[in-house]
């Protein structure tokens, strides 16, 4: 799936979303994010052993309730168009 730039993956199950921004999502994004934004995610360059993953994010949302989901979405939005 995609809009605007950013595509993520569909889960049928599991614990985690995969989002690809069209902007570095490192450590620095992060603190960012969670300052200006109140958003959490993982950079997913932590997974990769070379220099892959610096445009993607992992989404947590397997004990969130429907509206922390919509507020965390809400909160990246924001972030997603405060940087492009």
């Amino acid at each position: 799936m995609s809009a605007a730039g950013v595509s993520w993956n569909a889960p049928k199950g599991g614990m985690f979303a995969v989002v690809t921004l069209p902007f570095r999502a490192d450590d620095a994004m992060l603190e960012y994010s969670a300052s200006h934004f109140g958003v959490l995610w993982t950079p997913l360059h932590h997974f990769y052993a070379g220099n892959g993953g610096f445009h993607q994010i992992r989404l947590s949302y397997s004990v969130l309730t429907h509206r922390q989901i919509a507020l965390g979405i809400e909160r990246l939005a924001a972030l997603i168009a405060d940087r492009t």
